[in-house]
């Protein structure tokens, strides 16, 4: 009867064990970090009262015990190190992912949209039926200044323009590089009544001196502004608008803003 008892003792012993690394496993896996610490508490406690009882009876009937709670102590130290891995590769996977996402959306030099998402952008606009201006805005005698300078001095006139931008406009307010020294703006709910305040403050702005290593360089912008629904009801007809009222002021005095007017189409043709 003795022995009995003792062989089932035993049994349960080691039956409790079992279930008690099976359920540190999975605490374990679930991947918090209380219940790894607490997972980790219980086969130790456990390791610990198996140590005692060998010390106190001088026996080897919890060795088994022993061995069993160490190497709980190991399987699931280890399977948190490879689970807290896996979650740090999820991680930077998934930050590569918005790097890669933003890349797609951001010029990488002046940090506004690109052309592509510039557009997408009003087209989201026009499709909410916001009251729309889009400002084209090229930079006067960017391409001598690129030329008689270098590559660095423009790029960095380029992102001190961009800067300038959301100095006068907000962060809020969608800005785009529509190319080489070409910058849209989009506006909404804005009051017409303070457009031509708002355009002549983004020119005296956008003029300022600009300190490039030993240079100073003053460079004036042309722009032109459309409207919609009033000039266009499509995100390439207001572009093509806007366009087409910066190169009346390009062609004509530089350095100023135009509204767009059907009568500019004759101009450029």
């Amino acid at each position: 009867m003795v022995l009995i008892v003792h062989v089932e003792s035993d049994y349960l012993r080691g039956v409790f064990g079992q279930v008690q690394l099976l359920i540190s496993v999975l605490l374990v896996l679930i991947g918090y970090r209380r219940a790894f610490i607490l997972s980790l508490s219980l086969i130790t406690v456990s390791l610990i009262l198996a140590l005692g009882h060998t010390v106190q009876t001088g026996t080897t009937e919890a060795l088994p015990g022993i061995i069993s709670y160490t190497a709980a102590l190991v399987i699931i130290s280890v399977l948190y190190f490879f689970r807290q891995q896996h979650l740090k590769q999820l991680i930077t996977l998934n930050k590569q992912r918005k790097r890669l996402k933003i890349l797609a959306e951001i010029d990488g030099l002046t940090l506004t949209y690109n052309r592509r998402t510039f557009i997408l952008r009003l087209q989201e606009k026009i499709a909410n039926q916001h009251k729309l201006a889009v400002a084209f805005v090229d930079l006067d005698n960017f391409k001598w200044i690129n030329d008689r300078y270098n590559h660095h001095v423009g790029d960095r006139i380029l992102e001190v323009m961009a800067e300038r931008i959301y100095h006068v406009l907000g962060q809020a307010a969608t800005v785009g590089r529509l190319g080489g020294d070409e910058f849209g703006i989009l506006l909404t709910d804005f009051d017409p009544n303070e457009q031509v305040a708002l355009f002549r403050r983004l020119q005296e702005v956008m003029s300022n001196p600009i300190v490039v290593e030993d240079l100073s360089l003053v460079v004036t912008t042309s722009m032109g502004v459309s409207y919609y629904p009033t000039d266009g009801e499509r995100a390439e007809d207001l572009i093509r608008k806007a366009d087409v009222a910066m190169y009346h002021v390009k062609n004509n005095e530089k350095n100023h803003y135009c509204f767009y007017r059907s009568t500019l189409d004759q101009e450029i043709q």
